[in-house]
């Protein structure tokens, strides 16, 4: 048995935990970056020792995870942007000899650590300018925040209220509608979880605010999506992944708790301070990084021919505006901050998928 270190709050909680119930050191692993804004390996080697497990480390560069992204993206039944990190870090805990590994996923979503849970907070504390005029609202809004995208403000002035069933979908999608429309060179229809929330309105309300956050994310991004592609890809490896943040006795009472426990200085404040003395102080205070890869640089340099060869394979199909689908790459690559490399990455994988389907 084995879990993933990377230095954050929610894989030491659990390997801190686990350290405490073993009598043999934890086996852990982690994944190091050459860049150094993505690599936690300084804070996974510290609290490796703090816990005195066995550690384990994988170097990726780009050209190892190019070399790996064919059979990475194989492993999924449906086109799915997510999951790399979880198949590379699985793949070298499966050749460490372990089977079965646990995971810090689900932190986050129970303890308020996203940064969707503050600005939901903030927009709620704004909820007054909803009863100004559209336009009124919208200038008011951009005054705020000036440097916020164009098009997403627009959205979210036009929203009719700040109910979860409107804003958390704002808040968290990749393409706005009106991005959508225009990729797909018709309007966009109504997703699955607009009538998810639609259909259980009055029992979301319900809960205390944070805690409203915190089943929208769950159920619109943890378990459709990163649930089943963390099970895929460590799957692929033949290595059972477990997630004991999610324990449903442990979700059930989260819920539960009120906001002023989760809306504190430090985000995840409570789980640190739950665990007491077994993690140490400076986890609140360091900035929060995620399990994630330099995505924008390598799909900028060295993923960048793999990245133009599948937006074109894609803009040749009956599926998409082709004009608006390179138009949108050229102007990723160009470094446009309003398009985002997963806006990108989604693409590419949906024609991959498509590709290894035969479609």
């Amino acid at each position: 048995m084995g879990a993933f270190l990377s230095g954050g709050i929610d894989s030491s909680a659990v390997v801190a935990l686990m350290a405490e119930q073993s009598e043999q050191p934890v086996n852990t692993f982690t994944i190091t970056f050459r860049e150094a804004a993505y690599d936690e390996s300084a804070h996974a080697r510290s609290l490796s020792r703090r816990f005195n497990t066995r550690h384990t480390e994988l170097p990726l560069l780009p050209h190892r995870f190019l070399s790996d992204l064919p059979a990475l993206l194989s492993s999924t039944d449906q086109p799915s942007g997510d999951g790399p990190n979880t198949y590379v870090v699985s793949k070298l805990t499966k050749e460490a000899g372990i089977t079965v590994a646990l995971s810090g996923l689900g932190g986050d979503e129970l303890f308020a650590g996203y940064s969707t849970f503050r600005r939901y907070a903030r927009l709620r504390q704004l909820r007054t300018l909803w009863l100004l005029p559209k336009r009124a609202r919208q200038l008011a809004l951009q005054g705020l925040a000036p440097g916020t995208n164009r098009q997403k403000m627009t959205d979210l002035a036009n929203l009719p209220s700040l109910q979860p069933a409107g804003l958390f979908p704002l808040l968290r999608q990749s393409l706005s509608a009106t991005a959508v429309g225009a990729l797909l060179g018709r309007p966009a229809g109504v997703t699955s979880y607009e009538a998810w929330f639609a259909a259980n309105r009055s029992s979301l309300v319900a809960l205390p605010l944070m805690s409203q956050v915190s089943v929208s994310e769950l159920v619109t991004y943890t378990m459709p999506l990163l649930l089943r592609d963390a099970d895929q890809m460590s799957m692929a490896s033949a290595l059972e992944l477990r997630v004991p943040l999610l324990d449903y006795e442990l979700v059930e009472f989260m819920l539960q708790v009120p906001d002023k426990y989760k809306l504190t200085p430090a985000p995840k404040q409570l789980l640190v301070e739950a665990l007491g003395p077994l993690l140490p102080a400076d986890l609140l205070t360091r900035p929060k990084q995620g399990f994630g890869f330099p995505w924008a640089h390598w799909l900028r340099h060295e993923l960048a021919p793999f990245c133009a060869q599948q937006i074109e394979h894609l803009a040749q199909r009956d599926l998409f505006n082709s004009h608006a689908l390179r138009h949108l790459y050229r102007r990723f690559q160009a470094g446009d901050p309003s398009v985002g490399w997963n806006q990108v990455w989604l693409l590419v994988a949906l024609e991959n998928w498509l590709t290894e389907h035969t479609f």
